[in-house]
Protein backbone atom coordinates (compact mmCIF):
# COMPACT_ATOMS: atom_id res chain seq x y z
CA UNK A 1 0.00 0.00 0.00
CA UNK A 2 2.88 2.34 0.78
CA UNK A 3 4.23 1.92 -2.74
CA UNK A 4 0.81 2.74 -4.17
CA UNK A 5 0.52 5.92 -2.09
CA UNK A 6 4.00 6.98 -3.12
CA UNK A 7 3.28 6.37 -6.81
CA UNK A 8 -0.06 8.19 -6.62
CA UNK A 9 1.54 11.12 -4.79
CA UNK A 10 4.29 11.44 -7.38
CA UNK A 11 1.68 11.23 -10.12
CA UNK A 12 -0.36 13.95 -8.41
CA UNK A 13 2.66 16.25 -8.08
CA UNK A 14 3.64 15.82 -11.73
CA UNK A 15 0.04 16.37 -12.86
CA UNK A 16 -0.33 19.44 -10.62
CA UNK A 17 2.75 21.06 -12.15
CA UNK A 18 1.51 20.54 -15.71
CA UNK A 19 -2.09 21.55 -14.92
CA UNK A 20 -0.83 24.56 -12.97
CA UNK A 21 1.04 25.82 -16.02
CA UNK A 22 -2.05 25.37 -18.20
CA UNK A 23 -4.34 27.12 -15.71
CA UNK A 24 -1.90 30.01 -15.44
CA UNK A 25 -2.11 30.40 -19.21
CA UNK A 26 -5.90 30.34 -19.07
CA UNK A 27 -6.44 32.63 -16.08
CA UNK A 28 -3.59 35.10 -16.51
CA UNK A 29 -2.92 35.21 -20.27
CA UNK A 30 -5.88 34.06 -22.36
CA UNK A 31 -8.71 34.97 -19.95
CA UNK A 32 -7.34 37.53 -17.48
CA UNK A 33 -9.96 39.03 -15.24
CA UNK A 34 -12.46 40.34 -15.98
CA UNK A 35 -12.44 38.38 -19.28
CA UNK A 36 -12.89 35.13 -17.36
CA UNK A 37 -16.26 36.49 -16.24
CA UNK A 38 -17.26 37.35 -19.82
CA UNK A 39 -16.73 33.83 -21.12
CA UNK A 40 -17.95 30.51 -19.76
CA UNK A 41 -14.76 28.47 -19.34
CA UNK A 42 -15.49 26.80 -16.01
CA UNK A 43 -16.65 23.55 -17.62
CA UNK A 44 -13.36 23.15 -19.48
CA UNK A 45 -11.33 24.02 -16.39
CA UNK A 46 -13.38 21.63 -14.23
CA UNK A 47 -12.84 18.79 -16.70
CA UNK A 48 -9.07 19.37 -16.70
CA UNK A 49 -8.98 19.39 -12.89
CA UNK A 50 -11.20 16.32 -12.49
CA UNK A 51 -9.37 14.16 -15.04
CA UNK A 52 -5.79 15.29 -14.47
CA UNK A 53 -5.72 16.06 -10.75
CA UNK A 54 -8.32 13.63 -9.41
CA UNK A 55 -8.96 10.73 -11.77
CA UNK A 56 -5.37 10.23 -12.93
CA UNK A 57 -3.69 9.93 -9.50
CA UNK A 58 -6.67 7.95 -8.17
CA UNK A 59 -6.36 5.38 -10.96
CA UNK A 60 -2.63 5.15 -10.29
CA UNK A 61 -3.44 4.41 -6.64
CA UNK A 62 -5.75 1.60 -7.78
CA UNK A 63 -3.66 -0.08 -10.48
CA UNK A 64 -0.10 0.41 -9.20
CA UNK A 65 1.36 -2.80 -7.87
CA UNK A 66 5.09 -3.55 -7.74
CA UNK A 67 4.26 -7.26 -8.02
CA UNK A 68 2.92 -6.79 -11.52
CA UNK A 69 5.20 -7.57 -14.45
CA UNK A 70 6.99 -4.40 -15.50
CA UNK A 71 5.45 -4.52 -18.97
CA UNK A 72 1.93 -4.76 -17.57
CA UNK A 73 2.54 -1.97 -15.06
CA UNK A 74 3.96 0.26 -17.77
CA UNK A 75 0.91 -0.41 -19.94
CA UNK A 76 -1.52 0.48 -17.14
CA UNK A 77 0.24 3.74 -16.26
CA UNK A 78 0.56 4.63 -19.95
CA UNK A 79 -3.21 4.27 -20.44
CA UNK A 80 -3.86 6.54 -17.46
CA UNK A 81 -1.41 9.17 -18.73
CA UNK A 82 -2.92 8.96 -22.21
CA UNK A 83 -6.41 9.68 -20.80
CA UNK A 84 -4.99 12.67 -18.95
CA UNK A 85 -3.20 13.99 -22.02
CA UNK A 86 -6.34 13.68 -24.15
CA UNK A 87 -8.40 15.61 -21.61
CA UNK A 88 -5.68 18.23 -21.17
CA UNK A 89 -5.16 18.65 -24.93
CA UNK A 90 -8.89 19.02 -25.51
CA UNK A 91 -9.15 21.60 -22.75
CA UNK A 92 -6.21 23.62 -24.08
CA UNK A 93 -7.57 23.44 -27.64
CA UNK A 94 -11.06 24.63 -26.69
CA UNK A 95 -9.74 27.34 -24.37
CA UNK A 96 -7.41 28.68 -27.04
CA UNK A 97 -9.96 28.44 -29.84
CA UNK A 98 -12.63 30.32 -27.85
CA UNK A 99 -10.27 32.84 -26.19
CA UNK A 100 -11.13 36.53 -26.41
CA UNK A 101 -8.72 38.35 -28.71
CA UNK A 102 -10.03 41.89 -28.47
CA UNK A 103 -12.08 44.17 -26.28
CA UNK A 104 -13.64 46.32 -28.96
CA UNK A 105 -14.93 49.80 -28.16
CA UNK A 106 -17.84 50.84 -30.35
CA UNK A 107 -20.22 53.75 -29.77
CA UNK A 108 -20.32 53.81 -25.98
CA UNK A 109 -19.85 50.11 -25.22
CA UNK A 110 -17.20 47.38 -25.18
CA UNK A 111 -17.58 44.03 -26.95
CA UNK A 112 -15.47 40.97 -26.16
CA UNK A 113 -14.45 39.52 -29.53
CA UNK A 114 -13.30 35.91 -29.76
CA UNK A 115 -11.27 34.21 -32.47
CA UNK A 116 -14.38 32.50 -33.87
CA UNK A 117 -16.39 35.74 -34.04
CA UNK A 118 -14.40 37.33 -36.85
CA UNK A 119 -12.46 36.61 -40.02
CA UNK A 120 -8.88 37.16 -38.88
CA UNK A 121 -7.74 37.62 -42.50
CA UNK A 122 -9.77 40.84 -42.71
CA UNK A 123 -7.90 42.62 -39.95
CA UNK A 124 -6.07 45.74 -41.07
CA UNK A 125 -2.30 45.40 -41.36
CA UNK A 126 -2.11 48.21 -38.77
CA UNK A 127 -3.91 46.10 -36.17
CA UNK A 128 -1.78 43.71 -34.12
CA UNK A 129 -3.39 40.40 -33.19
CA UNK A 130 -2.48 38.85 -29.81
CA UNK A 131 0.01 36.00 -29.95
CA UNK A 132 -0.17 32.74 -28.03
CA UNK A 133 1.39 34.34 -24.96
CA UNK A 134 -0.46 37.66 -25.23
CA UNK A 135 -3.56 38.84 -23.39
CA UNK A 136 -6.59 40.35 -25.18
CA UNK A 137 -6.00 43.77 -26.73
CA UNK A 138 -8.27 46.82 -26.69
CA UNK A 139 -9.35 48.08 -30.12
CA UNK A 140 -11.62 50.80 -31.48
CA UNK A 141 -14.24 50.96 -34.23
CA UNK A 142 -15.74 54.15 -35.59
CA UNK A 143 -19.46 54.83 -35.26
CA UNK A 144 -20.95 53.98 -38.65
CA UNK A 145 -23.86 56.38 -38.15
CA UNK A 146 -27.57 55.70 -37.78
CA UNK A 147 -28.30 55.33 -41.50
CA UNK A 148 -25.39 52.98 -42.18
CA UNK A 149 -26.19 51.01 -39.03
CA UNK A 150 -29.78 50.49 -40.20
CA UNK A 151 -28.62 49.34 -43.63
CA UNK A 152 -26.20 46.88 -42.04
CA UNK A 153 -28.95 45.50 -39.82
CA UNK A 154 -31.03 44.91 -42.95
CA UNK A 155 -28.10 43.10 -44.58
CA UNK A 156 -27.70 40.91 -41.52
CA UNK A 157 -31.27 39.66 -41.74
CA UNK A 158 -31.49 39.48 -45.56
CA UNK A 159 -27.96 38.58 -46.70
CA UNK A 160 -26.53 36.79 -43.66
CA UNK A 161 -23.95 39.57 -43.30
CA UNK A 162 -21.76 40.00 -40.22
CA UNK A 163 -23.01 42.07 -37.31
CA UNK A 164 -21.46 45.53 -37.12
CA UNK A 165 -19.14 44.62 -34.24
CA UNK A 166 -17.77 41.59 -36.10
CA UNK A 167 -16.53 43.45 -39.19
CA UNK A 168 -12.83 43.05 -38.50
CA UNK A 169 -11.72 45.19 -41.42
CA UNK A 170 -13.03 48.27 -39.55
CA UNK A 171 -11.04 47.68 -36.37
CA UNK A 172 -8.47 50.32 -35.39
CA UNK A 173 -5.84 50.73 -32.71
CA UNK A 174 -7.08 52.52 -29.59
CA UNK A 175 -4.45 55.28 -29.73
CA UNK A 176 -5.92 58.63 -30.70
CA UNK A 177 -9.42 57.77 -29.49
CA UNK A 178 -8.96 57.82 -25.72
CA UNK A 179 -10.63 61.21 -25.33
CA UNK A 180 -13.73 60.08 -27.19
CA UNK A 181 -13.95 56.93 -25.08
CA UNK A 182 -13.64 58.90 -21.85
CA UNK A 183 -16.39 61.31 -22.99
CA UNK A 184 -18.81 58.59 -24.02
CA UNK A 185 -19.16 56.49 -20.87
CA UNK A 186 -22.29 55.77 -18.85
CA UNK A 187 -23.62 58.91 -17.19
CA UNK A 188 -22.53 58.77 -13.54
CA UNK A 189 -26.04 59.90 -12.52
CA UNK A 190 -27.46 56.68 -13.96
CA UNK A 191 -25.06 54.64 -11.84
CA UNK A 192 -26.35 56.14 -8.61
CA UNK A 193 -30.01 56.79 -9.34
CA UNK A 194 -31.34 53.64 -11.01
CA UNK A 195 -32.61 51.94 -7.86
CA UNK A 196 -32.48 48.34 -9.09
CA UNK A 197 -28.80 48.66 -10.08
CA UNK A 198 -27.04 51.20 -7.88
CA UNK A 199 -26.67 48.84 -4.89
CA UNK A 200 -24.50 46.44 -6.90
CA UNK A 201 -22.41 49.28 -8.29
CA UNK A 202 -21.87 50.80 -4.86
CA UNK A 203 -21.07 47.40 -3.34
CA UNK A 204 -18.40 46.73 -5.99
CA UNK A 205 -16.83 50.15 -5.47
CA UNK A 206 -16.81 49.75 -1.69
CA UNK A 207 -15.36 46.22 -1.86
CA UNK A 208 -12.51 47.37 -4.09
CA UNK A 209 -12.05 50.77 -2.41
CA UNK A 210 -12.74 52.66 -5.65
CA UNK A 211 -14.13 56.14 -6.26
CA UNK A 212 -16.88 56.49 -8.84
CA UNK A 213 -15.34 59.76 -10.08
CA UNK A 214 -11.97 58.26 -10.97
CA UNK A 215 -13.10 55.47 -13.32
CA UNK A 216 -15.08 54.99 -16.50
CA UNK A 217 -18.16 52.77 -16.70
CA UNK A 218 -19.29 51.08 -19.91
CA UNK A 219 -21.71 48.36 -21.02
CA UNK A 220 -19.80 45.16 -21.81
CA UNK A 221 -21.10 42.43 -24.11
CA UNK A 222 -19.90 38.95 -25.02
CA UNK A 223 -21.67 35.89 -26.40
CA UNK A 224 -22.40 34.78 -22.82
CA UNK A 225 -22.44 37.93 -20.73
CA UNK A 226 -23.94 41.40 -20.37
CA UNK A 227 -22.80 43.73 -17.60
CA UNK A 228 -21.01 46.95 -16.70
CA UNK A 229 -17.26 47.28 -17.18
CA UNK A 230 -15.13 49.50 -14.91
CA UNK A 231 -12.10 51.01 -16.65
CA UNK A 232 -9.06 52.90 -15.41
CA UNK A 233 -9.09 55.55 -18.14
CA UNK A 234 -5.61 56.85 -17.31
CA UNK A 235 -3.99 53.52 -18.20
CA UNK A 236 -6.86 51.85 -20.14
CA UNK A 237 -6.89 48.92 -17.72
CA UNK A 238 -10.01 46.90 -17.04
CA UNK A 239 -10.65 46.88 -13.29
CA UNK A 240 -13.67 44.57 -13.10
CA UNK A 241 -17.32 44.09 -13.96
CA UNK A 242 -20.64 44.50 -12.19
CA UNK A 243 -23.55 42.22 -13.06
CA UNK A 244 -25.93 45.04 -14.02
CA UNK A 245 -26.75 46.42 -17.45
CA UNK A 246 -26.98 50.07 -18.42
CA UNK A 247 -27.86 50.02 -22.15
CA UNK A 248 -25.78 52.50 -24.18
CA UNK A 249 -27.44 55.47 -25.81
CA UNK A 250 -26.30 54.86 -29.37
CA UNK A 251 -25.24 57.90 -31.32
CA UNK A 252 -25.54 60.16 -28.27
CA UNK A 253 -22.64 60.92 -26.00
CA UNK A 254 -23.40 60.55 -22.32
CA UNK A 255 -22.03 62.84 -19.68
CA UNK A 256 -19.05 61.09 -18.12
CA UNK A 257 -18.43 63.73 -15.50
Amino acid sequence: MLHRLKAATLHLIASAIIVGIVLCMIFFIWYPQPFYTFHETSRVVNLIIIVDLVLGPLLTLVVFNIKKPRKELFRDISVIVLIQLVALSWGVHISYKMRPLFALYYDGAFYSITRVDIDMNKLSKDVTSPGVFDSPRILYMRDVGASAYFNQMVDIFTKNASDVMYQAEKYEEINGHLGEIADNQIDKNRLTTEIDKKDKVEAFLAKNNLSIKEYGFYPIYSNDYVGTLIVDLKNMIFIGVVDVHFPPIYGKKENGS
